[in-house]
C-alpha cells in the first residue's frame, strides 16, 4: 500500500522479507497482527515496540539476546511493516497493535521503546500496562520535533501526531531514559526533558553513542529491568 510523502518520512518501513525465526522465538499472528515472542519462561516478559526504520526480522538479534539471558521478549510489528506490509501504517494503528499484543502477554509486564517505539510505550504506560519503562533514543512530541527539526511548513500535514510530553506526568511506574548525546536524529535535550516529566525516571546519558547500534544497551536495560528487584536495576555504569 503507497503511503502519502509524508507519512513515508514518518514511517519508512524497510522492504519486506520472508524469515524464519530462529528458536524460541516464534511468530505469533491474530487478526491484523502480528509480534516476535521468545518465551523462556521469566517472571516478567519484556514488550518492545522498535523504531521506524525496523521490523521484527531486524529485531531478531535483540530477542535472542534478551532471551539468552533468561529473559523473555515480545516485540510487536506495526501494520505496513514486515509481515503486516499490506496493512495502512497510521499512529492509530499503531497504538491498537500494541494494545492488542499486550492482551496476549500472560504475567507481567516492563515495557521498552526505541525511537519511534519510544512514543508508543509511553501510551500503553499511560494505559497502566507494565511495571517498569525503558525508552531509547526517545522525542518529546510530534510537534516538538518538527519545531527542532525546522520543519513546521510540514507541521499541518503530519496527520500521524505522538505526545510523549503530555503523557508524561500521568506516568507513576520507575523509568529509565537512555539517549545518545551525539544522535542526531533525536535531539539529545527531547531525552532529558521527557526524562524530568515522568514522575519517576532516571536519565542515562550515552556518551559518544548516536541514534544507531543501540541493541546491546537496550538489552541490557531491559534485562536489569525484569530481573533487578531494587531500584537499583536503573544503576547502569556508564557504557
Amino acid at each position: 500500500m503507497r503511503l502519502d510523502p509524508v507519512r513515508r518520512l514518518v514511517f519508512p518501513a524497510p522492504a519486506p522479507v520472508a524469515f524464519e525465526p530462529a528458536a524460541p522465538a516464534r511468530l505469533v499472528h491474530w487478526a491484523g497482527g502480528a509480534m516476535l515472542h521468545a518465551d523462556v519462561g521469566s517472571e516478567l516478559t519484556v514488550l518492545h515496540f522498535h523504531g521506524n526504520g525496523d521490523d521484527l526480522r531486524s529485531c531478531q538479534p535483540l530477542v535472542a539476546s534478551v532471551a539468552g539471558q533468561g529473559v523473555s521478549m515480545a516485540v510487536v510489528e506495526y501494520p505496513g511493516y514486515g509481515v503486516l506490509s499490506g496493512q495502512q501504517t497510521t499512529a492509530p494503528g499503531l497504538l491498537a497493535a500494541a494494545r492488542a499484543a499486550a492482551a496476549r502477554i500472560p504475567g507481567r509486564v516492563v515495557l521498552s521503546g526505541f525511537s519511534l517505539g519510544t512514543a508508543v510505550a509511553t501510551v500503553l504506560a499511560a494505559d497502566g500496562v507494565g511495571e517498569r519503562l525503558v525508552l531509547t533514543a526517545p522525542f518529546t512530541s510530534s510537534r516538538e520535533l518538527v519545531r527542532d527539526k525546522w520543519l513546521q511548513a510540514f507541521w499541518p500535514v503530519f496527520r500521524d501526531r505522538f505526545d510523549s510530553a503530555s503523557l508524561a506526568p500521568s506516568i507513576s511506574i520507575p523509568a529509565l531514559v537512555q539517549q545518545g548525546d551525539r544522535d542526531r536524529v533525536l535531539p539529545f535535550s527531547h531525552g532529558q526533558r521527557l526524562a524530568g516529566l515522568l514522575q519517576d525516571a532516571v536519565f542515562r546519558p550515552l556518551p559518544g553513542r548516536g541514534h544507531g547500534d543501540l541493541d546491546p544497551l537496550i538489552a541490557d536495560a531491559v534485562v536489569r529491568a525484569a530481573t533487578v528487584p531494587d531500584e537499583s536495576w536503573r544503576e547502569i555504569p556508564a557504557p
